[in-house]
This record gives structure tokens, sequence and C-alpha cells, in this order.
């Protein structure tokens, strides 16, 4: 019999090393955890979909209803325009209406929302944004398309759903 801290292999267990023998079941107990966790993290903060509140040529007002959180997580809730390095990973063009764009959480009507607003008026039809949301336990990254309508168009409302932008 060979004891643990014994540096000699066991010919009848090739690559096993007796020195580790608890390191397998631990490495595969923290693997199974994380992936709980990640799981679980997953679940938390579902956005839902983009309503534009402007058209074209006016400063943009928009909103993302955040559909669920956990409880507590509303507390030290932030939104953000991900950051240029994040826009260059994800293949997205951080143009200048982008850098002046204000980002944030408001509560309206009980209601979590992420508000987009510039203080400039927008003047390409289409936005590509990459947004963060990050809690005291996690973040999301989330890309949207916003469409704005010409001013006086009279088409049927679009909400537009996120497009996930990489996984957290």
């Amino acid at each position: 019999a060979r004891l643990c801290g014994s540096a000699s292999h066991d010919p009848r267990f090739p690559g096993l090393d007796p020195v580790q023998p608890s390191r397998a079941p631990w490495t595969i107990t923290l693997a199974a955890l994380l992936l709980c966790v990640r799981a679980m993290g997953a679940d938390a903060a579902q956005l839902g979909a983009l309503k534009v509140r402007s058209t074209l040529g006016q400063p943009l007002e928009a909103e993302i209803e955040i559909l669920s959180l956990r409880p507590g997580e509303q507390r030290g809730l932030v939104a953000r325009l991900a950051s240029r390095a994040a826009f260059r990973k994800a293949g997205l063009a951080y143009g200048r209406t982008l850098s002046g764009m204000r980002v944030f959480v408001a509560r309206r009507e009980g209601r979590e929302l992420i508000v987009l607003k510039t203080g400039r008026p927008v003047h390409e039809p289409v936005l590509r944004i990459l947004l963060e949301l990050r809690w005291k336990t996690g973040r999301k990254t989330a890309a949207y398309n916003v469409l704005l309508d010409p001013p006086g168009y009279r088409g049927a409302p679009t909400a537009i759903e996120a497009v996930p932008a990489s996984p957290h």
C-alpha cells in the first residue's frame, strides 16, 4: 500500500498523482458551483425592448424597461454606455453622437427604466449602442439598434428587442 504523500506513482493508474487524490473532485465541485452562480446571474436584470420617444433631427430620448430584478438589486444598479474598447470588441462604431449620450436608471410609475438621452439633435437614422448594466452581484451587456423615424412619420410604434452582446 502506498501513502498519499508518496512521491511514487501507482502503475495501475497512469497519469494519477497520489499526492493530490482529492484535487479532481474539488475542481469538479468548484466548476459546478461556478456554473450555478453563472446561471443564477443570467436570470437577473432582464431587459425589455427599447422604445424611442424622439424623432430624427431631435435630441435622442429613449428608454428600456428593466423587466426583472432580484430583491435588493435596484439599490446600486448603474447603467452606462459600454466603453470604447467594448464597442470595438463587439465590432460596433463609437460615433460622435454616442460620446454625448447620457445613460441612467430611473423609476417611473413603479417601473425601473434605463433612460438614454443626448443633448444635441441626432441626424443618423440608425444608432447601434452597447449598454452595460451593473449591480452589486453582477453585470450585463446588451446591444440595441435605435431606429429614428423622420418627423411627422405616422408608422406603428417600434419596439426593438435587445441582442445579447456577450455572456457574463
